[in-house]
């Protein structure tokens, strides 16, 4: 009886562990459970966290990003203004005193480079007017006689060239004038190195640009001397007919005043001529059939 009552005691010992292992098993595997399910949260939130952070420093990229962009728009505007400023403030580009007396008065040819204002003065057709007067006032300081004593008479020479160059450039009429001519030789010139070298202006390289800038220099000039002939040749011509006119004029006036001096001395000596009529019928008749008598007696 008591052997019987030990076993049972023993087997229900056992069955206890036995749960009781159980139960600490299924613990452990809830406890496992949980902390899979609490790493897996972490993970979650840790993941949530760094797109997050992600998203943030995105848009805090993209902010910043956007607030350089006015800068850089800024920093253009800011460049191109000072670009527009640097091409408006134009400073004309002369040498020494003597080594613009020597261009204008005593190169070969001056008198004719001479004729082209924009030459004269180093300034471009399209120049404004303050960049023509900027440019006059910088070269006439240079060739003015009181500052070059020792060359004074072709000072003189250049000075009033640059002169005649401002007043014209002054005239609207002349300045179109002297685009015109400008432009004609330049189509010229454009034209034979199409015809003849087959070449485009756009195209040259920089060798080709100077040669071809050179070749419209000298055509300008002999442009201007061809316009200046004819100008010239016109004036006289209308020189010539202004001064036939007035000697006509003149040759009018001095008949009319020898008809009205004649007038004058014929109603003088009417009655002289009344008088030596009346004599010569009272007394020449006499006198005449008196001849004829005696002619008559002789016979």
């Amino acid at each position: 009886m008591s052997t019987t009552a030990d076993t049972s005691s023993s087997a229900s010992s056992t069955t206890s562990d036995s749960n009781t292992h159980s139960n600490a098993s299924s613990a452990s595997t809830t406890t496992s459970t949980s902390s899979t399910s609490s790493t897996s949260s972490t993970s979650s939130t840790s993941s949530t966290s760094s797109t997050s952070s992600t998203s943030s420093t995105s848009s805090t990229s993209s902010t910043s990003s956007t607030s350089s962009t006015p800068s850089t728009a800024n920093s253009a505007s800011t460049s191109s203004t000072a670009s527009s400023s640097s091409s408006s403030s134009w400073t004309p580009t002369f040498t020494t005193s003597a080594g613009e007396i020597q261009r204008i008065a005593l190169r070969p040819g001056a008198k004719y480079f001479n004729l082209n204002p924009f030459e004269v003065l180093k300034v471009s057709p399209d120049a404004s007017l303050d960049d023509i007067k900027k440019s006059y006032k910088a070269l006439s300081l240079l060739v003015h006689p009181d500052k070059n004593k020792s060359n004074e008479e072709v000072a003189k020479q250049a000075f009033e060239v640059v002169n005649d160059a401002y007043k014209k450039l002054q005239n609207e009429e002349e300045v179109a004038f002297c685009k015109m001519i400008v432009e004609e030789a330049r189509a010229r010139i454009e034209k034979e190195w199409l015809e003849k070298k087959k070449k485009q202006v756009s195209k040259l390289n920089d060798e080709e640009k100077k040669q071809f800038d050179n070749e419209v220099s000298i055509t300008t000039s002999k442009v201007f001397a061809e316009a200046a002939q004819r100008r010239q040749t016109m004036m006289d011509s209308e020189a010539y007919l202004l001064k036939r006119k007035r000697e006509e004029e003149q040759e009018r006036e001095k008949k009319r005043h020898e008809d009205e001096k004649w007038k004058e001395n014929w109603e003088e000596k009417r009655e002289e001529r009344v008088s030596s009529w009346r004599d010569f019928q009272r007394h020449g008749k006499t006198s005449r059939m008196g001849t004829a008598q005696i002619k008559k007696q002789k016979k």
